[in-house]
């Protein structure tokens, strides 16, 4: 809104006040309260949406949103997707907005709040905020740790059947994974711009550690961020280990029919197997917190079909695995 603007529409309000000098009806009355009524709902609902967008500008990307707000947005996924059984319909109809209206949404208001407001103004929330959200383009705010992290925590909650949370879930992993790409871009940019500045800029290098390049230093500073500095890294499985496990692997291309058994055994004394859909692989691997590494391997001999596909092996926290698998299937050994 531009300054012009606002000043006409608070001089415009100052003449209301004339209002008191006129000898007019009391319909003519009844008429203009009713417009203020209406416009005293829509600034009440404006300047709680417009405290959250405030919030998100001013808020460091790395730092927790003050005041806990992002646990509202745990609340209120659980609130509008849950089985639990609620009073009124304001639930099912809020899951009428997309992933990132929603989250926004759960920054603004507490559910109690949603829950005890006026027809009139839920349903110019209901019906605006998407349009207010949208031309503000403020979808790339909500994409830091505190909100991931809130989204996260619902994964393994008791849903509606109807299928409405998989799909607010599915957007939020493919909107998540594409701003991450976006931030890792424009880290990589600036990294590249600042390469080709060279000595001219007045970067001439000195000492042992001029041999990790500025992008390498945005890289890191990128990934601290995205993990709000609670990385719980799993350890790595000793060489030992790893020489075993390479061994049996060796040793079970060997075996017959007849020691199928046995192969079965000592592969189950490793762990379960489970199938992951792509969307929840896609999930996991955007979490930057409970991934620790994540290694490519390229085999060198075919598969009884005479490929060769890769794969992806990626190192999770132990409870991030234990939610993962029951999401999944289990695969028979």
């Amino acid at each position: 809104m531009s300054v012009n603007l606002l000043e006409r529409i608070e001089r415009d309000l100052d003449n209301i006040g004339e209002l008191w000098d006129v000898d007019v009806l009391g319909s003519d009355l009844d008429r203009i309260w009713q417009k203020l009524s209406s416009l005293k709902t829509q600034f009440g609902v404006q300047k709680s949406l417009q405290d959250a967008v405030d919030l998100l500008r001013q808020q460091q990307d790395g730092m927790p949103l003050r005041d806990q707000r992002a646990m509202r947005v745990k609340r209120l996924i659980e609130f509008v997707f849950g089985k639990k059984i609620r009073k009124g319909f304001r639930h099912m109809q809020l899951r009428d907005l997309d992933c990132d209206v929603l989250k926004f949404l759960g920054l603004s208001y507490s559910i109690e709040e949603i829950v005890k407001m006026e027809n009139a103004a839920f349903e110019l929330l209901r019906t605006r905020v998407p349009e207010f959200f949208h031309c503000r383009k403020l979808s790339h705010l909500l994409y830091r740790p505190d909100i991931d992290k809130a989204v996260d925590a619902t994964v393994n909650g008791d849903h509606d059947d109807d299928g409405s949370y998989e799909n607010f879930f599915q957007d939020h992993t493919t909107a998540r994974l594409e701003s991450h790409k976006r931030k890792f871009d424009a880290v990589e940019s600036d990294g590249a711009s600042d390469e080709k500045a060279g000595p001219s800029q007045g970067q001439t290098p000195t000492g042992p550690d001029h041999t990790t390049t500025r992008l390498q230093r945005y890289k890191r500073k990128f990934d601290a961020v995205e993990s709000d500095g609670a990385a719980d890294e799993r350890p790595r499985p000793s060489q030992e280990k790893e020489k075993a496990v390479e061994s049996d692997g060796a040793a079970d291309e060997k075996a017959g029919p007849s020691q199928e058994g046995e192969k079965t055994a000592e592969l189950a004394k490793y762990g379960d197997v489970f199938i992951l859909s792509l969307k929840d692989a896609q999930y996991a691997l955007s979490l930057g917190e409970k991934v620790s590494e994540i290694f490519l391997t390229t085999p060198l001999t075919a598969d009884e079909c005479g490929k060769r596909p890769s794969f992806l092996t990626a190192w999770l926290t132990e409870d991030f695995g234990q939610s993962l698998s029951i999401r999944g299937q289990q695969l028979k050994l």
